[in-house]
C-alpha cells in the first residue's frame, strides 16, 4: 500500500512542480506587465505636463518593484519640474546609487542631480556628480562652466560687502522694473495704475 502511494506521489509531484512553476512564472509576467503599463501611463503624464500625477503611477512601479531604479529617477525629474529641489534629490539620491550599474538610466540625470544638489546647498556633493556626467558625456561643455562657477564662489560674493541697497521714495508695492537712466532721472516700467 505504501508502495502503491509512492509510485502515484512520483507520478504527481513532477505535474505539481510544473504547475507551481507556470503559476510562478505567470506572476512574474503580471507582474513585469503591470510595471510596463505604470511606465507607459506615467510617461505619457509627464508628456502631457501632468507631473504629479505621473509621480503616482511611477510609485505604482515601486509598489512592485522598489528596487526599480528608473521609476526613482524619474520621479525625481517630475518633482524637479514642479521645482521641489528637496524631494527631487532625495529621490534622485536613490534612484542613482547604482547608476553606473543601470545602463537603462539616462546619464542627463546626473547633471539634473548635480544641479539639484548645487541649489540646495551641496557644492562639494554637486562637483563630483558634473565630474561624472562630464566623465560619461565629455561634448557636453555646459558641465566646465558649472565647475568653474561653483570653484568661483566666493569671487561672485568678495565685493558684495562694498555695496548698499536701499529703498529709493519712487519704490512701491507693484512690480517696479527695469530702471533706465534717461535725461537727468530714472524711468522704468511699473504694474501701478497711476504715474509716479
Amino acid at each position: 500500500m505504501i508502495k502503491s502511494f509512492m509510485i502515484k506521489a512520483v507520478k504527481i509531484f513532477p505535474v505539481l512542480l510544473f504547475l507551481v512553476y507556470s503559476m510562478d512564472v505567470q506572476g512574474q509576467k503580471n507582474v513585469s506587465d503591470k510595471i510596463e503599463e505604470h511606465l507607459i501611463a506615467g510617461d505619457q503624464l509627464f508628456a502631457d505636463f501632468s507631473y504629479t500625477e505621473s509621480i503616482e503611477s511611477y510609485k505604482k512601479v515601486l509598489a512592485l518593484d522598489n528596487s526599480y531604479d528608473l521609476a526613482k529617477v524619474k520621479i525625481a525629474e517630475a518633482y524637479l519640474k514642479l521645482h521641489n529641489n528637496h524631494e527631487a534629490q532625495t529621490w534622485y539620491k536613490d534612484g542613482l546609487k547604482s547608476a553606473h550599474h543601470n545602463k537603462m538610466i539616462p546619464f542627463y540625470h546626473q547633471f539634473n542631480y548635480a544641479e539639484v544638489l548645487e541649489a540646495n546647498g551641496h557644492h562639494e556633493e554637486a562637483l563630483r556628480w558634473y565630474a561624472l556626467y562630464r566623465k560619461n558625456v565629455p561634448a557636453d561643455t555646459r558641465v566646465d562652466r558649472k565647475i568653474e562657477g561653483i570653484h568661483n564662489k566666493p569671487v561672485f560674493y568678495e565685493d558684495s560687502a562694498s555695496y548698499a541697497i536701499q529703498l529709493l521714495d519712487v519704490n512701491s508695492k507693484y512690480s517696479d522694473f527695469a530702471p533706465t537712466f534717461y535725461q537727468d532721472g530714472l524711468v522704468f516700467v511699473s504694474a501701478r495704475e497711476e504715474v509716479a
